[in-house]
């Protein structure tokens, strides 16, 4: 028992001077598993997480992937419990706002039509659900926000305009790339897809926005299904530069 209070102490002391770290220098000077043995604090009070930490990022591959797992398979690492599998895949939801790892808003330029495809790659990793998620740019290209907006099949009558109107709006946006998440399929577009770009494209074009690009995502493969560039000449490079790597992928794909 004694052994037992004294280990406890030591990790409480351990978990403040974590706690101290990272509010006195933020999440930069940390790896990937001591930010998600600092998450676990929260639901295992009496352990060193740390270990724990290192067997999900084992299992699992990345921070991604552990986010990404279902509570069943978080449940077969040892020291995970209900209401850790329960946080993590709370935190899951919200990793669209959490980041380095998936997209960062610090000094990122999206002229590279192939980066913006590999950030929704990367954000769609692992995942088993569908998804929509959407980013708005400046008129440099530019990154202002990356957000999942809807958790349901990209169609017509599920997808509604109005979030991806007010992504635009709040952030005073010139420039909007949306995508899908297609998990178990392919990433040919369908009917219903089609439909829904041209709803959302026609309510933008009012609006002074460019709408360059929606992409379906199947893994690590994707596609990108806007029909036709921007319909009007643009003073941005960056701009240009994108929908110029657009038609360079749809050459070498063969769909031009």
């Amino acid at each position: 028992m004694d052994k037992y209070v004294s280990d406890q102490h030591i990790h409480d002391g351990h978990r403040e001077r974590m706690r101290s770290k990272l509010i006195s220098h933020g999440q930069k000077i940390f790896d990937t598993y001591e930010l998600l043995e600092m998450l676990l604090y929260y639901v295992i009070p009496y352990k060193d997480t740390n270990p724990i930490a290192k067997r999900l990022l084992m299992k699992f591959g990345s921070l991604d992937g552990v986010l990404s797992a279902s509570k069943e398979e978080l449940s077969t690492v040892s020291g995970i419990g209900d209401k850790a599998a329960e946080l993590i895949r709370n935190v899951n939801y919200l990793k669209s706002v959490l980041g380095a790892e998936f997209c960062s808003t610090d000094d990122i330029n999206y002229k590279d039509y192939d980066k913006a495809a590999d950030c929704f790659i990367n954000h769609f990793k692992g995942s088993k659900e569908y998804s929509v998620a959407a980013m708005v740019l400046d008129n440099n290209m530019n990154l202002i926000k990356f957000d999942t907006l809807y958790h349901t099949p990209f169609s017509s009558g599920a997808v509604q305009p109005k979030p991806f109107v007010d992504m635009v709006l709040d952030n005073k946006a010139a420039v909007l790339i949306t995508a899908h998440n297609n998990p178990f399929g392919s990433t040919f577009p369908t009917p219903s897809d089609r439909e829904t770009i041209d709803m959302l494209a026609g309510i933008l074009k009012p609006m002074n926005v460019f709408y360059v690009e929606h992409y379906i995502v199947s893994g690590t493969s994707y596609s990108g299904i806007m029909r036709r560039f921007a319909p009007r000449v643009t003073q941005s490079p960056e701009l240009e530069s994108f929908l110029a790597g657009k038609r360079l992928h749809e050459i070498l794909e063969g769909t031009i």
